[in-house]
């Protein structure tokens, strides 16, 4: 998966998991085509716990990477996921990544290597949704399969892994 879905990481999902960026938690939206959200936001550094990344593990190079790329430091990135069944047997997931003091719109590339990690080779195009100019990033070795959307607003980054309705609806409901 592209995306790191929480189901998929041993924490809680619930609301009462907001500590790390409470500013954050509050960008998502509550609810999605009437579906409510689960909200859970971690610093970057939690969030490598989580996933055991060491210093020299892939993920840890992606994350030093995206700091690098916005001139910024490890403390100043959090990030933030959720999902949501939009039909039965169907799973749309929305992750954000907020850079504080950056232009997030001018880092929705350097998003991939970072969420986007099964792309090795990707393909980025710009679409609209929901009247919102968003990037379509799909691997040059399955063109068009299993896209993934990027989305920057403020200081942040939101990765969609969604398509057709529940993207629309997603992108709409995005800041």
């Amino acid at each position: 998966m592209t995306i790191v879905d929480p189901s998929q990481l041993d924490f809680d999902t619930g609301r009462a998991n907001l500590a790390a960026d409470p500013e954050l938690a509050d960008r998502f939206p509550s609810e999605i085509a009437g579906k409510d959200l689960q909200v859970t936001t971690m610093t970057a550094d939690d969030w490598l716990t989580q996933i055991g990344a060491g210093r020299r593990n892939k993920s840890a190079k992606a994350v030093q990477a995206y700091v690098r790329t916005a001139g910024k430091e490890v403390a100043d990135l959090s990030m933030g996921f959720a999902s949501y069944a939009p039909s039965p047997g169907n799973v749309a997931a929305l992750a954000a990544v907020r850079t504080r003091g950056s232009d997030g719109a001018s880092l929705t590339e350097a998003v991939i290597p970072l969420l986007m990690r099964s792309i090795e080779d990707p393909v980025v195009e710009t679409i609209e949704v929901a009247a919102k100019s968003i990037r379509r990033v799909t691997d040059a070795a399955t063109p068009g399969q299993y896209p993934r959307y990027a989305y920057g607003s403020g200081d942040t980054v939101w990765v969609i892994d969604a398509e057709g309705r529940a993207l629309h609806e997603i992108v709409a409901a995005l800041p």
